[in-house]
């Protein structure tokens, strides 16, 4: 049972965590829901499950936790202030249909995937970019797309990878997805089909089931096409992040779906 007895220390515990890093609770919306700022930027925070974690732990620890993210948080949004801080931050990230809110800044990719635009100081915590951003800074969609494009091949340079093979010689690249969140999206960005076109020839084939697995495969005959989906679809089943079970033919020209295979 929550122990809400504790409220009023909780929130002193939470405003003097706060004070510590230079932020502060600059409006209470509800009881729940606070907008912390650092005096140049703000950000609107949860607090129900810290008020829990709390509750039955009472440990500040939590509190602390949650104020060096706000922290975190705050320091992000001082960097999109304008524009010109902001483009060395901007990523793209891939996207299912699903999960694409109306104030997401994303375009259609292939079949039901999206790719959209978001940001992140250290490539690993991911922030969506919404549209008040276009007001803000007075900047098209497009452009937002572009440099977030461009920024994507830092991800691929230091992306790590291994060579394999499937069926009779047929050559495949596995991606290690381990790292940053944003490894998959890589398949969004202009020098990924370069990258692989160099390993794998012109036309080639790109399966991401999950956020975890990617893999690029040599083109090839419908036969081998439909075990690739079976595999595919299998991998979508049991992952923790599933994404797509549609199968991608690169070719110098478009991305398209060479095949959409169904989970049972």
């Amino acid at each position: 049972m929550l122990d809400w007895f504790g409220a009023d220390k909780f929130d002193r515990i939470l405003r003097s965590a706060l004070k510590h890093r230079e932020i502060q609770i600059a409006e209470k919306v509800t009881d729940n829901e606070y907008i912390i700022t650092n005096g140049r930027s703000e950000i609107r925070s949860g607090i129900t499950e810290l008020r829990r974690k709390y509750s039955k732990l009472r440990d500040p620890a939590c509190i602390a936790e949650f104020a060096d993210r706000a922290a975190y948080e705050l320091s992000l949004e001082d960097r999109l202030i304008s524009f010109t801080n902001a483009q060395a931050f901007l990523r793209l990230i891939v996207l299912s249909s699903s999960e694409v809110k109306p104030d997401t800044i994303s375009a259609d990719f292939a079949g039901s995937l999206k790719k959209a635009v978001c940001y992140t100081g250290d490539n690993n915590d991911i922030y969506m970019l919404n549209k008040k951003y276009l007001k803000r800074w007075a900047v098209p969609e497009e452009v937002l797309f572009s440099v977030a494009d461009r920024n994507m091949g830092r991800i691929l340079s230091k992306v790590k990878y291994s060579f394999g093979n499937i069926g009779s010689g047929i050559k495949i690249i596995e991606f290690e997805t381990s790292g940053s969140p944003l490894v998959v999206s890589m398949m969004l960005c202009t020098d990924f089909r370069e990258f692989v076109t160099e390993k794998l020839g012109k036309r080639f084939l790109v399966a991401a089931p999950s956020r975890e697995t990617m893999i690029a495969v040599q083109e090839v005959e419908d036969s081998v096409l439909s075990s690739l989906g079976q595999a595919v679809v299998n991998d979508y089943k049991w992952a923790d992040n599933p994404l797509s079970t549609d199968v991608f033919l690169y070719t110098p020209s478009e991305i398209k779906v060479a095949g959409h295979f169904v989970k049972e």
